[in-house]
C-alpha cells in the first residue's frame, strides 16, 4: 500500500514565505513536530470529507495497534472543516442511552472552531439529539486522552451518525472508538432543547439509513476483514461467465439475459464510471442483444434532448458527420470512440431492419436547453406566428443562462439568486409556451417533439431555481425519468434502453431509477456495472477544484465490496441476476447488503480512491449486475465544429 509522508517543515516554510505579509505564518512549533506517515482518504468502513489529504489514516503514532484516524489543517492558511462519518440503524439502540467514546491526541491544535468527536440521533426528517463537542473542543498538544458524548436514542429514531469533527489549526489523531449502551445515570450531553428539522424529508432519511449496518465497524481504524470466500464461490457457481466484451462477437453467451430481462419494457444500463472502455463495450454488447433478440427499439442517452434528435436522424439514415454530432452532445463522457461504435452499429442496423424494428436514439438530459429553446421558438413561429414576439419575451429571462452550442451560459446559481418574484414571472412565461403548443400544436409527431422541447426548457428553469446541490440532483434525476416516460409513451417507442450511470439507473430513492420504479414498478429492470481494477477517464478532482480529463487508476477493489466478491470468483467477466441472492443461503447473504460498491462520476481524486464507494442493496438497487475485472480508458475523440 502506498503511503504519503507529509514532510511539513519545507512546505510550511514555503507557505510562510508566500503568505506572511498578508495573513501571518502558522505556529512555528508545528515545524518541530515529527513526521507522520498517512494514507489519505477516509478509513475503510467510514465516509466523510473525501477529496482532500486533510483526512486519512496514520500508519504510526496510533494509541493501540498500527493505525489511527488523522484530521489535519497543517498545510492550510485557512482552516477547512473535516468530518469523519459512520452511520448505523437505530434498531438495537431505541429507548436506550448510548455513549460514544474515543481516544484523541491533539498536535498543537489551536484556533479551534471545533475539534473532537460527535454523534447525532436522527428521526424521520428530524434531528432528535446531537453533540459535536463545540463547547469543549480538544486543543493544545499532549498525549492520548479519552473524550465522550452521550445521547438518548428515542423510540422513533431511525439511525445514529457519529465520528470525528475538526476545524482548527494543525492535527488531531483519533483512535479506539467505542459505542455502548449506558445507564441513564450517565449524564446526557445533548445540545438540543427540542428536536429540529434535518432538512431531509422523512422518506429520504429512512432510505438513507436503510443502507447502513446495524452495528459500527472499524472503530479501531485497523481495517475491515475480507468477505468470506464462500460468497465468491456462490457467485462463481451462479453467475454467467462472459467470454468477451467485443460488441461484434456472437451473442449466444448472452442468452441467459432473455430470462433475466423477461417482459420488462424498460432496462437501465448503468456504469461504475463514465470513462471505461470495457464498460461501454459490454453495454454495447447487451444493447445489441436487446435489440436483435428481444425487440427493443429505443435507446435513450444521458444527453441533451435537442442534440440527440440530430443523432437520431443520422442513425435513421440522415446525413451528417457522426464526429460533429457527438461533439454537439457537449461532454467528454459521450464524445468517445466507444459510443461512436454504438452509433455506427445503430445506423447499419436501421439500414436493413424492417420499419417496426428500427431503433430510435433519444436524449433525456436537461442541463443544456439552448437548442430546445430555439426549436420551440421556430415551431411557434410556424404554427402560431402571432405569438412570435411572445415567445421571445417568455424566454428572455433565460437568455444569459442558456447555452449557445458548446458555450455554456451563466452559472445556474446566479439564476437561483435573483428574486423569487422574477423567477416566478420567468416560470410563468415558460409555462405559457408549453400551454400554447398543447393548444395549437395538434397531435403530429412534430408537435409532440416541440412539446418535449418546451418541457425541457421548463425543467431547466426549475433546476436553475434551486440553490441546494442535493435537491438539484434529485430534481434533475426526476426530470430525466419524466423524459424517459414521455419518450416511452410516444407512438412506436416500443421497449426502451436507458444508457447512463449506476447512480442514475439505480432504484435508490431520489435517483432516476427510483422515479422509474415508482412509475413502472417491475416493468423497469436496472442493470448495474462494476469493475475491480484498472484505468479509466475522469476529470481530475482536488477538493473543490476540478481539472482536465485524464486517465486514472485504481489498483484494488474496495474492501468487503461487491467487486471484491466478484474478483474472488476468478472469471474476468460475469453477469449475475441479483434476485437469486435471496435464495443463496448464508454464502450469498452478505451480498444482499448493505455492501460497498465503487461509484465514480465525472471526477476523481487519485489521492482518495477509498472515497469512491457507496453502500448498495441487492436486488433493491439493481436486478442485474455486470462485472469485469480490468478496465482501460475510453478513447476520447476531438471536439469538432
Amino acid at each position: 500500500m502506498t503511503t504519503h509522508a507529509f514532510r511539513r517543515s519545507a512546505r510550511i516554510a514555503a507557505l510562510c514565505a508566500v503568505a506572511l505579509v498578508e495573513v501571518g505564518c502558522l505556529d512555528e512549533s508545528l515545524i518541530k513536530q515529527p513526521e507522520l506517515n498517512v494514507i489519505p482518504g477516509v478509513p475503510p468502513g467510514w465516509s466523510g470529507t473525501a477529496n482532500t489529504s486533510g483526512i486519512g489514516t496514520t500508519i504510526d503514532n496510533a494509541r493501540t495497534g498500527k493505525n489511527a484516524a488523522y484530521l489535519s489543517n497543517a498545510f492550510q492558511i485557512t482552516f477547512d472543516a473535516f468530518r469523519l462519518v459512520q452511520t448505523i440503524r437505530a434498531d438495537d439502540y431505541r429507548g436506550q442511552r448510548v455513549r460514544l467514546t474515543a481516544w484523541v491526541r491533539p498536535r498543537n491544535v489551536s484556533s479551534t472552531a471545533t475539534s473532537g468527536i460527535w454523534m447525532r440521533v436522527d428521526g424521520p426528517g428530524v434531528i432528535l439529539a446531537i453533540d459535536e463537542m463545540r463547547l469543549r473542543p480538544v486543543s493544545g498538544f499532549g498525549d492520548w486522552r479519552q473524550v465522550s458524548v452521550v445521547l438518548d436514542v428515542a423510540e422513533r429514531a431511525v439511525g445514529i451518525s457519529f465520528g470525528a469533527l475538526f476545524q482548527a489549526s494543525n492535527t488531531l489523531l483519533v483512535d479506539d472508538m467505542e459505542l455502548e449502551v449506558v445507564s441513564t445515570t450517565v449524564a446526557s450531553t445533548n445540545t438540543l432543547l427540542s428536536p429540529t428539522s434535518s432538512g431531509l424529508d422523512s422518506l429520504s432519511t429512512i432510505e438513507a439509513y436503510a443502507r447502513s449496518p446495524r452495528a459500527p465497524v472499524n472503530l479501531d481504524f485497523e481495517g475491515l476483514p475480507p468477505l468470506e470466500p464462500t460468497s465468491s464461490a456462490w457467485i462463481a457457481q451462479t453467475a454467467t461467465a462472459l467470454g468477451t466484451d467485443d460488441p461484434g462477437a456472437a451473442l449466444g453467451e448472452l442468452e441467459p439475459l432473455r430470462a433475466m430481462v423477461g417482459t420488462a419494457h424498460t432496462v437501465g444500463l448503468g456504469d461504475a464510471t463514465y470513462g471505461s472502455r470495457e464498460s461501454a463495450r459490454l453495454k454495447h454488447r447487451v444493447a445489441r442483444f436487446l435489440v436483435s433478440q428481444m425487440g427493443f427499439t429505443t435507446l435513450v442517452l444521458e444527453a441533451p434532448f435537442a442534440e440527440a434528435e440530430d443523432l437520431n436522424a443520422y442513425v435513421n439514415g440522415g446525413s451528417g458527420s457522426p464526429e460533429r454530432l457527438l461533439s454537439r452532445l457537449y461532454s467528454w463522457t459521450t464524445n468517445t470512440q466507444e459510443l461512436a461504435e454504438v452509433i455506427a452499429w445503430l445506423r447499419e442496423w436501421n439500414r436493413t431492419a424492417p420499419l417496426a424494428q428500427r431503433v430510435q436514439l433519444r436524449g433525456m438530459d436537461i442541463v443544456a436547453p439552448g437548442a430546445s429553446m430555439d426549436s420551440v421558438a421556430s415551431f411557434i413561429r410556424r404554427v402560431a406566428p402571432a405569438y412570435d414576439v411572445d415567445i421571445q419575451v417568455w424566454y428572455q429571462c433565460l437568455a444569459v443562462f442558456r447555452n449557445q452550442g458548446a458555450t455554456p451560459g451563466r452559472p445556474r446559481s446566479e439564476y437561483a439568486a435573483i428574486s423569487a418574484q422574477s423567477r416566478a414571472l420567468c416560470a410563468e412565461g415558460i409555462n405559457d409556451a408549453v400551454n400554447l403548443i398543447v393548444a395549437r400544436g395538434g397531435s403530429s409527431a412534430g408537435s409532440q417533439t416541440a412539446l418535449q422541447h418546451a418541457r425541457v426548457v421548463q425543467q431547466f428553469e426549475a433546476l436553475a431555481s434551486l440553490g441546494n446541490a442535493a435537491t438539484s440532483s434529485r430534481l434533475r434525476d426526476s426530470a430525466m425519468a419524466t423524459n424517459v416516460v414521455a419518450l416511452r409513451e410516444q407512438p412506436g417507442a416500443g421497449r426502451v434502453m436507458v444508457w447512463s450511470h449506476n447512480d442514475r439507473v439505480s432504484r435508490q430513492a431520489g435517483a432516476m431509477g427510483g422515479f422509474l420504479l415508482a412509475r413502472f414498478g417491475v416493468d423497469y429492470r436496472p442493470l448495474g456495472v462494476a469493475f475491480a481494477t484498472g484505468r479509466f477517464n475522469a476529470l481530475l478532482q482536488q477538493g473543490a477544484s476540478t481539472g482536465a480529463v485524464q486517465s486514472h487508476q485504481v489498483t484494488a477493489a474496495p474492501l468487503r465490496s461487491m467487486e471484491a466478491a466478484f474478483l474472488g470468483a476468478t472469471s474476468p467477466r460475469l453477469l449475475l441476476d441479483t434476485r437469486r441472492i435471496a435464495q443463496g443461503g448464508a454464502s450469498a447473504a452478505p451480498l444482499a447488503g448493505p455492501i460497498a460498491m465503487r461509484t465514480i462520476g465525472v471526477g476523481f481524486n487519485p489521492n482518495t480512491p477509498n472515497a469512491y464507494a457507496a453502500a448498495k442493496l441487492f436486488p433493491a438497487d439493481f436486478d442485474l449486475l455486470l462485472f469485469f475485472r480490468e478496465s482501460t480508458p475510453t478513447t476520447l475523440l476531438p471536439f469538432v465544429n
